[in-house]
């Protein structure tokens, strides 16, 4: 690893010696990938372009580094004004003057403008096919849902291209970071010589092996310290009581999140992290079989899971206050060491692995059965909310086209994030991306002050402009499948933090939580839940449904015998579907098909 690292350090020093010509141009001497097939459209004379940014803080002509960078390049000067403090009318003022504009989201605002005409149409004089050929070639997604988007504010049947979201996915498997992380302590898994777990049986047998196991290896030092207690007279023992709660417990969850969810909340964790299924109202979409499920379905995975965790109840495994704590308690456990698994990372790994438990070679590492395939979301090739458009009174419609398109090709995307190529980062012989030994002094201290020929420190220099691009995690396909996010770069990858981390990597075959799922499985979706529109009057029947559902579910969960369990199930169902919940499962189908996407009746 080390050896590798001062092989990229020495590449990133001979790149240092490329000429400024080749450093901003991106000329493929000083590197083995071949430069981005993009026109340069540079104006005969110095343009400055006026970029209404309805979110960004700074306000003036943009400085440093990429002010120089852009007037070499396309000999244009950004003049930024910024809309955070601006009311509506100057809002509207403002925008009638601006050349770019980036509205915050596709509501008001930009709604507005529309139906004003203050908007640019990217087809008109072939705009967009000739000066935004990088868009148009590998943004139709984004396209056309701007195209659908202004059809509706509009109420026609138009084609009209006004601009294009944020944050845009290279491809339908490019996702976010993985929110389902299935952590166990890996110490205690290690010493029980690394069981297969193929389905939840195997893993409920591992979980109950682990408790078992922790129990055993801490009795000796328990029976130590209670003796130790016992000398202690009984006036100091009761002015210092020690805590009572004590007790290990293989899963703690949480009741606090479950109004938010329409059900109970740990339960649907389980059902998108084991089948990779989409919550959604008083159900689950399966994509990969386009496919609803409601939760009291005859085949429901709620169902199964709210079973899941009545076996772990049984067996001792759930902690029996689970239901009457907050997210907060549950992190306090975790931080004293009393849980051994979570579900999700930020009350598994993200609070359990601190650097002294690393130290002592303790973590909590990923432990999926392997028919599980956690749900991750996509990022989505349609691009988010906020927009970047061209005003419709500009006299410079096709260079403020070339500059939306340089930034979102992949060099563009990269300079706006991390530097000029050449100077702050490259590509290495295979297509890797890293940091130049600059690169990598201007990330540990933004204040850095930029090597000739720019001017100022790095962070003053980068751009202040919020322009729509590609999103951190989506491909850069101009790498060896690597993203636009620096922290997942192969060169970037840390070395183990300890053997167990190295003995997880060896046995999974893989550096990271990303490969591990990308590797054993997953299901990367669209998230839909906040495109459906529900209207009041079912959304109030659905909060009671949901109401009734969550407060039978953990009754089902703490169900002291087999027979309870059951009458409890009965119960809620039969009670659900007298309060109309066949009616909700139905809309939501509706609404599913409506996207068209649910395929099965």
């Amino acid at each position: 690893m080390g050896t590798q690292k001062s092989a990229r350090r020495l590449i990133s020093m001979l790149l240092l010696g490329c000429t400024l010509f080749q450093a901003i141009f991106f000329m493929s001497g000083c590197s083995a990938k071949p430069e981005v097939k993009t026109k340069i459209k540079k104006s005969e004379n110095t343009v400055t372009l006026n970029v209404y940014d309805s979110q960004s803080s700074y306000y003036g002509l943009q400085k440093g580094w990429m002010a120089e960078y852009l007037k070499d390049k396309f000999n244009i000067k950004l003049n930024i004004i910024t809309g955070m403090e601006l009311s509506d009318k100057e809002k509207l003022k403002e925008e009638k003057k601006a050349d770019i504009i980036i509205f915050r989201d596709a509501d008001n605002d930009y709604s507005n403008a529309v139906r004003e005409g203050l908007l640019y149409d990217w087809g008109k004089d072939n705009l967009l096919e000739e000066h935004g050929e990088y868009i148009n070639e590998h943004m139709q997604d984004a396209i056309k849902a701007n195209q659908k988007l202004n059809n509706k504010i509009t109420v026609t049947t138009g084609s009209a291209v006004y601009g294009i979201g944020d944050k845009v996915a290279w491809s339908k498997d490019d996702h976010q970071d993985f929110f389902y992380s299935w952590d166990a302590r890996w110490d205690l898994y290690k010493k029980l010589d690394c069981p297969d777990v193929e389905n939840l049986n195997d893993y409920i047998n591992v979980l109950e092996d682990m408790k078992n196991l922790y129990v055993s290896e801490n009795k000796d030092e328990e029976d130590e310290d209670k003796s130790e207690a016992d000398d202690v007279s009984s006036e100091a023992a009761n002015e210092d009581k020690p805590d009572e709660d004590n007790e290990v417990y293989a899963v703690s969850v949480w009741n606090d999140w479950d109004e938010d969810a329409g059900m109970v909340n740990c339960v649907k964790d389980m059902v998108s992290a084991y089948y990779g299924y989409e919550p959604l109202g008083l159900g689950f979409y399966d994509s990969e079989n386009d496919k609803y499920i409601g939760l009291l379905d005859s085949d429901s995975p709620y169902l199964e899971m709210v079973e899941f965790y009545h076996i772990l109840y049984k067996k001792g495994l759930l902690d029996p206050i689970s239901k009457d704590q907050s997210y907060d308690d549950v992190v306090k456990k975790v931080k004293e060491g009393k849980v051994l698994t979570s579900l999700v990372r930020n009350t598994g790994s993200d609070i359990y692995n601190t650097s002294e438990r690393i130290d002592d070679n303790n973590m909590m590492c990923s432990l999926k059965p392997n028919e599980a395939t956690p749900l991750v979301y996509g990022i989505g090739t349609q691009g988010n909310k906020q927009i970047t458009a061209i005003g419709s009174s500009t006299k410079n419609p096709e260079l403020c086209m070339d500059i939306i398109n340089y930034f979102v090709t992949p060099e563009g995307r990269m300079t706006m994030s991390y530097g000029p190529r050449g100077v702050t980062w490259d590509y290495d012989e295979n297509g890797k991306i890293h940091f130049t030994r600059f690169g990598n002094k201007c990330q540990d201290d933004p204040k850095t002050e930029m090597e000739e020929p720019f001017t100022g420190t790095f962070i003053d220099g980068t751009l202040k402009a919020s322009f729509s691009s590609w999103a951190e995690d989506a491909e850069n396909p101009d790498s060896n499948s690597e993203t636009y996010n620096s922290k997942k770069w192969s060169s970037n990858a840390e070395d183990p933090r300890c053997i167990l981390e190295q003995e997880w990597m060896d046995f999974n075959n893989c550096d990271s939580r990303d490969r591990y799922f990308e590797k054993k499985g997953c299901v990367v979706a669209d998230d839909k839940s906040d495109k459906i529109e529900v209207p009041k009057t079912y959304e109030k029947k659905w909060y009671s449904i949901s109401e009734d559902i969550i407060k039978d579910t953990w009754e089902a969960i703490y169900a002291d015998t087999d027979n309870r369990y059951n009458k409890i199930i009965e119960e809620m169902t039969q009670k659900a579907r007298k309060n109309g919940y066949d009616g909700c499962v139905w809309w939501w189908r509706g609404k599913i098909r409506e996207r068209g996407l649910e395929v099965e009746q």
